[in-house]
């Protein structure tokens, strides 16, 4: 019998997994706008085919959830609640699994590593945070938003304890995150289409932007590049050129300077790491994607698009005086000084979620209260106090030690390639959260929570093999 249809060695997971995504197609159908009965067996019809389809191909859960995150990716205007709190329980639900199994069953799991402690501990703040938001007052539905954001980056754990036997989990995973990168940035692409004819006056046209899940495309971006420039076959190779393009594009109609930077020191990276003949070949995809670029533009679409070049020349332009023209970027500062002060209040256990500071918004001209915080280790430290802070720096450190440990190693091309997308993705969210919070769309902590994980499972895998 081939090896894909034999008996799943854990069933369990694999029921749970089908199920819980199967409610989030539910969800989805019974939220739709036609008669209750067909989106009802549309539903059904997807959970049985998703069901079929996951029994031949045995991909991770984890894959699946990542597919359908897609159903809550959508922006704001068109986000549907019962789908985001479908996703959600689901998810949520999954990982009590993960947890459950680990505390009640004799299965071993290998010996922790340092990241797997430290993300234990990183648990424990998210729930010591709780406790604190409901002792401070926090506001119940403000304070369960922002944990529930959190919570997205304990993706880590199932992530870490898949099967890296062999390449078949990581190949399912890292096809789930291009199929859905691809969908996403269709959906950018469409809002930015959309808005540019949409608009009446030529500065609209000029500032139109699409900002939803550019965090996404920033972390994976780069690492389609190294996909081109490490792939042996052709079509490894022409999916990863196209990719990154369409990473690329997504990135650049954001319109976000943190991010524009963060994508550069990104791709420097991945440069950086590859070998000397794969430089060559990532040298020869970004002049061809800038050439292209430029030739489209001038030939074909010029007149349409002269006055977007003019607002992202002028974007682009403002970059380097920013900190001091930009009065959103000043009045981050101002936010700043004010997060600080309050975490000198209560610098070990923190303020817990939904418990507000106030700052004078340069902005509004306001004095203005929220919970929210434009920086990840200022927003951190309010939050989970110092203990919390420290926690997380040993998460991130870890990783990028394991990362860098793999984008050296030669045993593996696909462990390498791996470990350098880690390093890009790593690097770029630590710049861009200098100006926003990494948790503060679910996004962001579920991405980095996944390509943690990954590494860790890689980093063990390899060592267990050297051991035995």
């Amino acid at each position: 019998m081939p090896e894909v249809l034999q008996r799943d060695r854990d069933p369990y997971s694999r029921l749970v997994g089908v199920s819980l995504c199967g409610i989030v197609l539910l969800a989805a159908a019974l939220s739709g706008a036609a008669p209750v009965v067909v989106w009802l067996a549309v539903g059904l019809g997807g959970a049985v085919l998703l069901a079929a389809l996951y029994a031949v191909i045995r991909p991770p859960v984890l894959a699946l959830f990542v597919l359908g995150f897609i159903a809550i990716s959508q922006h704001a205007g068109e986000r549907i609640p019962i789908v985001d709190l479908a996703y959600a329980a689901s998810f949520f639900v999954y990982l009590g699994y993960w947890f459950a199994k680990m505390a009640f069953t004799q299965r071993p799991i290998g010996r922790p590593e340092l990241a797997d402690v430290a993300v234990a501990a990183f648990f424990g703040c998210l729930v010591v945070g709780l406790v604190v938001s409901v002792v401070l007052g926090g506001e119940t539905v403000l304070a369960l938003k922002e944990a529930s954001g959190v919570a997205f980056f304990f993706a880590y754990l199932p992530a870490r304890l898949m099967d890296y036997r062999d390449n078949r989990s990581v190949k399912h995973l890292i096809a789930a995150l291009t199929v859905v990168t691809f969908v996403l940035a269709v959906m950018n692409f469409r809002e930015y289409v959309v808005g540019y004819f949409d608009s009446e006056f030529l500065w609209q046209i000029a500032v139109n932007r699409v900002t939803t899940n550019e965090h996404w495309f920033m972390m994976l971006g780069p690492g389609y590049l190294v996909l081109y420039a490490m792939g042996k076959e052709r079509l490894i190779g022409y999916v990863g050129a196209a990719l990154y393009t369409i990473t690329a594009l997504a990135v650049i109609i954001g319109q976000s300077r943190a991010v524009w930077v963060a994508f550069a020191i990104g791709t420097f990276i991945a440069w950086f790491l590859l070998g000397r003949s794969e430089r060559r070949r990532a040298e020869r995809l970004l002049a061809a994607v800038v050439s292209v670029a430029l030739v489209i533009l001038v030939v074909l679409y010029w007149e349409l698009v002269k006055l977007v070049v003019v607002g992202l020349v002028y974007r682009f332009g403002t970059i380097s005086g920013a900190t001091q023209t930009d009065l959103s970027l000043i009045n981050r500062f101002q936010e700043g000084a004010s997060v600080l002060q309050a975490f000198l209040n209560s610098p070990l256990i923190g303020h817990g979620f939904g418990v507000e500071y106030a700052y004078y918004s340069l902005v509004y001209e306001v004095t203005h209260e929220t919970s929210f915080v434009h920086n990840t280790v200022l927003a951190v430290a309010y939050h989970f106090g110092l203990f919390g802070l420290v926690v997380l720096a040993v998460i991130v450190s870890r990783i990028a030690q394991l990362s860098v440990r793999l984008a050296r190693t030669r045993s593996s091309t696909m462990a390498r390639a791996v470990g350098i997308t880690v390093c890009c993705a790593l690097a770029a969210e630590l710049v861009s959260g200098l100006t926003e919070y990494s948790f503060g769309t679910s996004e962001k902590p579920f991405l980095i929570g996944i390509l943690a994980g990954v590494v860790a499972g890689i980093a063990r895998s390899d060592r267990s093999r050297r051991d035995a």
